[in-house]
């Protein structure tokens, strides 16, 4: 009887002992990892991921892009391809009707990653647009005043004006209407989706992987 006791309680601590171990195991597995320091300047690649109105964009709104490249800081990777950043809007160059671009700066801040979120302050980065925009007006002017020379012509002609009256009341209405023309027509200026731009740090940083 002391003999088959002995035995059970001998199984009944080896049992005990077994998960105990395992727990530790998987306690040292879960803190695995390693550490990456990221210095000052640190830099990535990434692309707007929608388009953007310049001018319906205001101080303050949050924009989001995509890592179009692994980011790798010593054979490390921080974040792969097709990572989000977020970040807000702080400075904005609106353009006017006459203007061929605008701007605006962002300061990243959020680096979401197929594991987790990583708090990380880009410097400002400012994105301009390419827009033509002044050429499209000026051609949208000419045609105006296409229109309005040949709407002027007409009623010169049936009105019977005297030539330096023609002349003086065609010369007005044909840039007026151009005028007309280019202010309705004016297209808005758009920073289009997939721009590229690069982000640096704003200052060093360490993260730590868990694995």
């Amino acid at each position: 009887m002391i003999k088959n006791f002995s035995i059970k309680k001998i199984i009944a601590i080896a049992v005990v002992l077994f998960f105990q171990m395992n727990q530790i195991v998987w306690a040292s597995d879960s803190l695995k990892g390693h550490v990456v320091y990221l210095p000052e300047n640190s830099s990535f690649e990434a692309v707007m991921q929608s388009s953007l109105d310049l001018e319906l964009l205001t101080n303050g709104d949050v924009i989001s892009a995509v890592i179009n490249k692994n980011w790798k800081e010593n054979d490390a990777l921080i974040a792969p391809k097709g990572s989000i950043l977020y970040g807000k809007i702080i400075d904005i160059e609106k353009p006017d009707k006459y203007q061929k671009s605008g701007s605006f700066t962002v300061e990243f801040n959020e680096l979401v990653t197929p594991t987790g979120k990583i708090n990380i302050k880009t410097k400002p980065i400012k994105i301009t647009s390419n827009a033509k925009r002044g050429g499209k007006i000026i051609a949208k002017f000419i045609c105006g005043c296409i229109v309005g020379a040949a709407i002027v012509g007409m009623t010169i002609m049936s009105a019977g004006l005297t030539t330096p009256v023609a002349i003086g009341y065609f010369a007005l209405m044909s840039g007026s209407t151009g005028l007309a023309y280019a202010a309705e027509k004016g297209n808005s200026v758009k920073i289009p989706a997939g721009t590229r731009f690069y982000a640096h740090l704003e200052e060093a940083t360490t993260l730590t992987f868990i694995e």
